[in-house]
């Protein structure tokens, strides 16, 4: 029977390892639930269950296995398996206890553990410990460890260890894209973004060649690598090219939410700024939706900008409730770390909110107050700059310039020898006239970078500071006449590099106030102005040329349709372009306007009178009125083109209207007081009446139909017009 037993148990166990190596876990699981139920203290069946349930993901039923009863002694020897469980579950304080308990000396791989749960409570330095401790100790020389203590140097503010652990990990950067991508988030913490550029644009190619393969894995690999680099280009200024690869990001096609995502959507609507508001909601609401895998600190600036935007778009309740939101979140966090660095700028940026807030609601003395009271709990030595510059600005608009003075005088050491903090004082003082001060303040600036400068500890930011300040304070001397000082500013630009180019002239200037002897050695060090045929020296002596005021020629532009026009034209421009070529020959020989002769009308007599009313259409005129009497009121016709006549104009035109018209009025028709008329009046009798009513009965068929049109009469028989001549066409039409 034991043999018999034990055919079978060998078989499963073979079969275990088969899809083990397939990694084929769910049909290992069931494989070791048919060993563990004729052997249930089979330790090496319940750890193989364990690792196939954690391989498959199945993180939940690992634990529940693990604290079973059944199995609590079986479980003892597998803390890491169960510190794992908790870590992936984002249970990392439970992860951390377990691990603690573990006897020492601890396995590296459980250290491994501990210093990335020790990252993700933020616990920053006892993660670094930890990291050093593997390197140094357990000699573990991996380029993944490498890549997690630089994660951990670059949260921590270790900029300086992160720098040099990437000078002596070449090979590394160059074959692992995890390293070559926290190398660059290192220098973007030291703000040098030149070299994080280049090394992410290193580890773009590198991961490119690694997984061209898989397009999928490709593209989410790629993500986070393209979302840094957009936000390198964003602080060089080229906002275009980081929205560019913001897009690409937030466009891809996979399927599941990143923190790639969410940081390209939070630095896209920094671009936009305060344009398109709705749509930068949308965007922030969205990457709110991926806050598990968002850091403490990434969490809170997306927060920030949504209240930004609502205050944007006016809408303060919204802005308050995120505000509480805010302070909810710094409170709960405060036990990390890093949050405790960050918790002062984070009450500090909720108070400079509230204050906008205030200030957009013209309730500006609660925002100085706000902003005061904030001020006076900070260190005079450690004020911070955002809340003075809030305060200036504030005060600036009050035109108060002795408070903004006051507020950019104090903040802080730190800041207060910034050439644009530096500026922005000597301007002031300028400003309200007190000119020793702004004198003072350059001079106290200047003797400062050089105390610097003579210990040592001038590094290349402060230098070009400092070049910067010696050279405003050369300038200021110099608009207010100070020759002598000026020229002492100058000189130590001068003696710092022979071969300044702005400072040299400068100083040559200012010494030719009062010392031209030494200026015109100082001249002689100026480069030569190189191979030039003009003659200084004549130049010099020539008079100014004179500058006369030339009229300007207006020319005829050809019509569209005049063809002589654009021969003209034509013939113009090729005169032009003779002109032009004899312009170096006669440049003396100025260009006459061509007078237009004047048209006078035909028989012009100047010693008559023109006629006043030459300038009016004919029918308008006096002389035409006469005319209007011989031949009837006829309005058809006249004024200009498209104009509908009136009812009236109509009904005169058209006799069959105007009798239409009259027979409304009275029963018997009225006509023109004509002699001729009237005699042929008397002639017809009752006659025209009938014909009138005849062309009434014929007035909707003759709108109905076309009619012909009447034959042309001869010139003979136009002397008079007839109202019976226009029926008789019509009676014909019928």
């Amino acid at each position: 029977m034991a043999k018999n037993q034990q055919v079978p148990l060998e078989s499963l166990f073979k079969d275990l390892d088969n899809f083990i190596q397939e990694s084929e876990f769910k049909k290992a699981i069931k494989v070791c639930d048919k060993i563990l139920s004729s052997q249930p203290d089979d330790a090496d069946a319940f750890t193989c269950k364990v690792i196939c349930l954690i391989k498959d993901s199945q993180f939940e039923q690992a634990l529940a296995l693990l604290d079973a009863p059944s199995t609590k002694l079986l479980s003892q020897n597998l803390p890491f398996e169960r510190a794992y469980c908790y870590y992936s579950t984002k249970r990392y304080a439970d992860a951390l206890n377990v691990i603690k308990n573990v006897p020492r000396p601890k396995p590296s791989r459980i250290l491994e553990l501990e210093a990335q749960i020790l990252y993700r409570l933020e616990n920053f330095s006892q993660c670094i410990t930890t990291y050093e401790d593997l390197m140094n100790q357990h000699k573990v020389d991996s380029a993944e460890l490498k890549t997690n203590l630089l994660a951990a140097y670059c949260d921590d503010g270790k900029i300086n260890e992160g720098i040099t652990l990437i000078k002596n990990s070449k090979s590394d950067v160059q074959e692992s894209f995890e390293v070559a991508f926290n190398g660059a988030c290192v220098h973007i913490a030291n703000r040098d973004y030149k070299s994080a550029e280049t090394l992410l644009l290193l580890a773009k190619k590198v991961c490119t060649e690694e997984n061209s393969d898989s397009e999928e894995v490709l593209h989410e690999e790629l993500a986070p690598i393209l979302v840094q680099l957009g936000y390198c280009y964003q602080m060089l200024g080229k906002n275009d090219d980081a929205m560019e690869l913001y897009k690409e990001v937030l466009q891809s096609k996979s399927k599941s939410e990143s923190t790639s995502t969410a940081v390209a959507a939070n630095n896209s609507v920094v671009i936009k700024g305060s344009t398109d508001l709705f749509d930068s909601l949308k965007k922030l609401n969205k990457a709110e939706g991926v806050e598990q895998k968002l850091s403490s600190m990434q969490k809170k600036v997306i927060g920030y900008n949504k209240c930004l935007t609502y205050l944007h778009m006016n809408k303060p309740e919204e802005v308050r409730k995120q505000i509480e939101i805010l302070k909810g979140a710094s409170s709960s966090s405060s036990s990390s770390s890093q949050s405790s660095s960050w918790g002062g700028e984070n009450e500090e940026r909720l108070i400079i909110i509230s204050a906008a807030l205030l200030a957009r609601e013209k309730k500006t003395e609660d925002a100085f107050k706000l902003l005061n009271e904030y001020k006076a709990k900070q260190d005079k030595n450690k004020s911070s700059l955002s809340t003075q510059l809030t305060l200036a600005q504030m005060y600036l608009e009050k035109n108060d310039l002795s408070k903004v003075l006051d507020s950019l005088q104090g903040v802080g050491q730190e800041y207060s020898h910034r050439p644009a903090i530096i500026s922005s004082i000597v301007a002031l003082q300028e400003k309200m006239g007190n000119v020793e001060g702004a004198v003072r303040t350059l001079n106290e600036n200047v003797m400062w970078y050089e105390n610097l400068l003579s210990k040592g500890s001038l590094n290349d930011t402060y230098e070009q500071s400092y070049s910067k300040v010696v050279k405003t304070t050369g300038d200021f001397h110099m608009k207010q006449k100070r020759f002598k000082e000026a020229a002492e500013m100058y000189e130590r630009l001068v003696k710092k590099n022979r071969n300044d180019l702005i400072a040299l002239p400068s100083l040559i200037v200012a010494t030719t106030h009062y010392d031209p002897a030494t200026a015109e050695k100082l001249s002689k060090r100026l480069p030569p102005l190189g191979d030039s045929k003009i003659n200084t020296d004549s130049l010099e002596n020539s008079a100014p040329p004179k500058q006369e005021k030339k009229e300007k020629v207006e020319e005829d532009k050809p019509k569209k349709d005049d063809k002589k026009g654009k021969e003209k034209a034509g013939d113009k421009q090729k005169g032009k372009g003779k002109e032009v070529q004899g312009e170096n020959k006669d440049a003396s020989v100025e260009k006459k306007k061509k007078k237009k002769k004047k048209r006078l009308p035909k028989n012009y007599n100047p010693n008559a009178r023109p006629d006043p009313e030459r300038w009016l259409p004919k029918h308008e005129r006096a002389a035409y009125k006469n005319r209007k009497k011989k031949y009837g009121e006829s309005s058809l016709g006249k004024g200009s083109q498209g104009v509908v006549p009136t009812s009236s104009a109509v009904s005169t035109a058209n006799p069959l209207h105007h009798r239409q018209d009259q027979l409304k009025q009275s029963p018997k028709p009225s006509r023109t007081n004509h002699p001729t008329l009237e005699r042929k009046r008397r002639e017809r009798g009752n006659r025209l009446h009938f014909s009138v009513l005849k062309l009434i009965h014929c007035k909707s068929s003759t709108h109905k139909k076309k009619t012909k049109k009447p034959k042309k009469k001869k010139k003979k028989k136009k002397k008079v017009l007839c109202v019976d001549t226009t029926a008789s066409v019509y009676r014909k039409s019928t």
